[in-house]
């Protein structure tokens, strides 16, 4: 096998990113799934398939995906929160919680983290904690309209209306 032959060509990855960013996850899926076949590592494909099968209601399969991406890079902080976004769908928001944690551990900066695990523990009826969560992911993000928004039903489940 030639050097060239171990990674997909850039032609390709841009081909799945526009695919991606486009909406177009089916066509995104079976592309991210040709490359994986072919690049068992490619650690961009299998994030993409990931998220693109979660978004198509394939969950089980990408959990499957996730937990590849996990096992390629265990220090991806993006991989662990797309992982905890796929077991929230999944109805497991403690497997969730543990998940999220482990990218907030990673990256301590990464407010989507915060705003997921936010999430995961309104879910779990930790409203106290889910508020003190939501206002860290805005601390990191000031403008994050996600965490704004969870913060204001947490608050209102809270009574705080003020």
């Amino acid at each position: 096998m030639k050097k060239e032959d171990k990674n997909p060509s850039s032609e390709e990855l841009n081909n799945l990113l526009v695919l991606y960013q486009n909406g177009q996850l089916e066509d995104a899926a079976n592309l991210a799934t040709s490359i994986t076949k072919k690049f068992p590592m490619n650690l961009f494909a299998w994030k993409v398939l990931g998220v693109a099968l979660k978004n198509t209601g394939r969950v089980s399969q990408a959990l499957v995906a996730n937990q590849k991406t996990i096992m390629i890079d265990p220090q991806d902080a993006e991989a662990y929160n797309n992982m905890g976004n796929t077991l929230q769908k999944l109805s497991r928001p403690e497997d969730a919680e543990s998940i999220y944690r482990q990218a907030i551990k990673l990256k301590p900066d990464f407010a989507e983290a915060h705003n997921n695990l936010g999430n995961a523990l309104k879910d779990l009826g930790r409203l106290k904690e889910a508020e003190a969560i939501y206002k860290k992911a805005i601390t990191l993000k000031k403008h994050y309209a996600d965490a704004h928004n969870n913060l204001g039903g947490v608050l209102l489940d809270l009574g705080k209306l003020k």
